[in-house]
């Protein structure tokens, strides 16, 4: 999956808000499933449509299936 500049924004800062004892220069420590529901959380509330929700849920369950 791909996401804009925009975005990423959104879910750094998320993340940071989620796991606050991680340096914002260094990858977060989260396992799967808690950046998972992270760009879940994502999707579910910055789509722009129904439509464009169900897309991206599409791919990333496909980005997913090879974990």
């Amino acid at each position: 999956m791909k996401f804009g500049k925009k975005a990423m924004k959104v879910i750094d800062y998320h993340i940071g808000k989620e796991f606050p004892g991680n340096d914002p220069s260094e990858v977060p420590t989260m396992n799967l499933w808690e950046f998972y529901n992270v760009i879940t959380w994502y999707i579910t509330h910055y789509t722009a449509s129904l439509n464009h929700q169900v897309v991206m849920e599409g791919r990333l369950r496909a980005a997913m299936i090879d974990f």
